[in-house]
């Protein structure tokens, strides 16, 4: 018959080896998903529908962030500009909303809108880096937020694949957005 130590001691193994199995998962494919690779191949050119299936593990001109990496980009000094390129309510603390900068197409005002509000929150230094990020690995918006500020002449992209489901994943916070791009101002 087993004591009531001994019992505690084997709930607290099981505990622990399950503890170190989704360490272990969260390894391999990162948080919800961020690493995981769908088979997808990378493109060039925004993608102009199915903005909601699988992406790529990386992006021409842009280099992918992890969560964790993102986490340590955010105690630079300056820190990058995080984009989120969808209608958001919730945003990674510091997070500028820039909706429909995701669109496959940016063209006319859509396109001044978004290199206006890159070139505000960037005090016009191309060479700042700037993140963008939407709702996680199976989300295209900031793939072609990431290309379009690519085009516009940034040279310091980043594309947050694991997105908001990816931070949420990991335990951390949102806050309300900054702001909207196409809101009055």
């Amino acid at each position: 018959m087993m004591t009531i130590t001994t019992r505690i001691r084997h709930l607290l193994l099981l505990l622990f080896l399950g503890a170190m199995h989704a360490l272990s998962a969260a390894q391999d494919t990162g948080y919800a998903d961020e690493l995981k690779d769908f088979g997808v191949a990378p493109t060039d050119y925004p993608r102009t529908q199915g903005y909601g299936s699988p992406t790529p593990t990386s992006i021409p001109g842009a280099k992918v962030v992890s969560t964790q990496e993102l986490v340590e980009m955010r105690k630079a000094d300056p820190k990058p500009v995080i984009f989120v390129a969808y209608g958001a309510q919730g945003v990674i603390p510091g997070a500028i909303v820039a909706e429909g900068s995701g669109e496959g197409r940016l063209l006319g005002s859509d396109l001044e809108k978004f290199t206006n509000l890159l070139a505000k929150h960037t005090n016009g230094d191309k060479s700042r880096a700037v993140v963008f990020y939407c709702h996680g690995p199976k989300c295209w918006l900031s793939y072609n937020a990431a290309l379009h500020a690519k085009a516009a002449g940034y040279t310091n992209v980043y594309w947050y694949r694991g997105g908001r489901d990816a931070w949420k994943a990991a335990g951390k916070k949102f806050k309300k957005p900054q702001e909207e791009a196409g809101g009055d101002d």
